[in-house]
């Protein structure tokens, strides 16, 4: 079994080399909010970005390297007037909504309760996101995950981040760098 998962991490990093390898500038557009996703967020590559059929679920752009996985979502769930920020009931309110998936696919799969770790805000120039990290176990691998979000241009901005949890601090650092990066990319193309 663990051979099979480290031939199936070897596989997908040599993937993603290739398909780095073989595009010049691999970027992803949201036109709705008018971002465009680099093709690395600080030191993770882009790995893919897709539009969703329903036009309420938006957009999803991953980024994805060994031992890193990171989500951004960009949708406005069929809400036309998602205030900026985080200091208002609308963000917050989804935000809560998020965390309870969470729990609720862990009892789904028979999983043990995830461990909040941590409940603060992340906040970049002008940009803060509401964020919570867990230790909860995925695929019979304990994992730490974080979860944010913010409003930005009438939508919602979803960031889920998963790393080993035997990456301990450094894993830590490396989840709320990700939300960072994602905050001076909001903050940069709102100056524009």
């Amino acid at each position: 079994m663990r051979a099979a998962l480290r031939l199936a991490v070897l596989l997908f990093a040599c993937l993603g080399l290739a398909w780095q390898v073989g595009s010049a500038r691999a970027e992803y557009l949201v036109m709705e909010v008018g971002l465009q996703f680099p093709d690395r967020l600080g030191s993770v590559p882009l790995w893919k970005g897709e539009r969703y059929p329903e036009a309420v679920l938006g957009h999803g752009v991953e980024y994805r390297a060994p031992q890193f996985a990171g989500s951004v979502y960009v949708y406005n769930a069929g809400n036309p007037a998602i205030p900026d920020g985080t200091a208002n009931d609308v963000v917050r309110t989804q935000f809560a909504r998020a965390r309870s998936e969470i729990a609720a696919y862990q009892r789904q799969q028979n999983l043990p309760e995830p461990q909040l770790l941590s409940d603060k805000p992340i906040r970049v120039n002008a940009v803060e996101f509401l964020s919570a990290s867990y230790r909860l176990v995925r695929s019979n691998v304990e994992s730490l995950s974080l979860i944010a979000m913010t409003g930005y241009r009438r939508h919602f901005i979803k960031i889920r981040v998963t790393v080993p949890a035997a990456s301990g601090d450094a894993g830590t650092r490396q989840m709320e760098e990700f939300v960072q990066n994602v905050a001076r990319m909001l903050a940069d193309a709102g100056a524009k």
